[in-house]
């Protein structure tokens, strides 16, 4: 599967201090599918399995200072982008990614929490939209995130388009928020329109989508195409949902350790 016999993805993110989403989130998705995560932590959170209640953005020379002190030593193979609400952390980023074009970049554009709550600004996020979305390799908004990047937009295959004339590569659009029976997640990329429809289920997960981002990545630095990756990618997230647990009063956290877990049962 792999050209790469140690995978190593490049994270910035928020802190979530539920464990549920944000760096933790793509931590432990990064670990448990067989890769390293260098993680990166772009903002401080207030928030449970509920709601965010607040948050406090880290500062950029910092952020800035780690990117390179990780850049200069380890080989990357991916660089993933979640929570960045701070418009002075987007030009750090944009200045690392244009300084290092040759690894693969997905954004997660997170602007609201799963369970409720801002997690960005408008000029935060029209910044994101603007410098580092036509920077990408692949974006993954799920469809409410979609139309808000692109708010003229009459279908999320409209707002792909949109997105991909900007330079980025490829999207993928979740379902997940549809009115629809199943869950239909959509690839656009290469001229070519790939679904995959998903059984819904019952419960909410916080951090589902940090988790489905977070495997792209991962799968991507081991050496898969955007296709493959993809698929197997919704295969992981889809199986951490099933096994989902419930440690608070609101949504359940995927367990992203199931494979490991469920070996241990036997």
């Amino acid at each position: 599967m792999s050209n790469n016999k140690q995978a190593n993805i490049l994270v910035f993110s928020g802190l979530d201090p539920s464990g549920g989403a944000g760096i933790q989130a793509d931590i432990e998705t990064i670990t448990s599918i067989g890769a390293n995560a260098c993680s990166i932590v772009t903002a401080l959170t207030v928030q449970d399995t509920q709601s965010v209640q607040s948050y406090t953005n880290v500062d950029s020379e910092f952020i800035e200072q780690q990117a390179l002190c990780i850049l200069n030593d380890i080989a990357i193979h991916c660089i993933k982008l979640g929570m960045i609400a701070d418009e002075k952390i987007i030009s750090v980023i944009v200045k690392i990614i244009k300084d290092y074009p040759e690894i693969p970049l997905l954004i997660d554009p997170i602007f609201v929490a799963g369970g409720g709550g801002a997690l960005s600004n408008s000029n935060s996020y029209q910044r994101l939209i603007k410098e580092l979305i036509p920077l990408a390799s692949i974006i993954t908004p799920n469809s409410i995130e979609a139309r808000q990047i692109v708010s003229d937009a009459k279908s999320l295959k409209e707002c792909a388009e949109y997105i991909m004339a900007t330079g980025c590569k490829s999207v993928l659009i979740t379902g997940t928020h549809e009115d629809s029976v199943e869950v239909s997640n959509t690839l656009y990329f290469n001229k070519r329109v790939i679904s995959h429809n998903w059984p819904r289920l019952k419960h909410e997960y916080h951090g589902s989508g940090c988790t489905l981002a977070s495997s792209i990545a991962t799968f991507i630095a081991l050496g898969e195409s955007t296709e493959s990756a993809v698929y197997k990618a919704q295969q992981y997230t889809y199986n951490t949902l099933l096994d989902a647990k419930k440690i608070g009063f609101g949504q359940l956290l995927p367990n992203r350790f199931y494979l490991s877990n469920n070996h241990d049962k036997k």
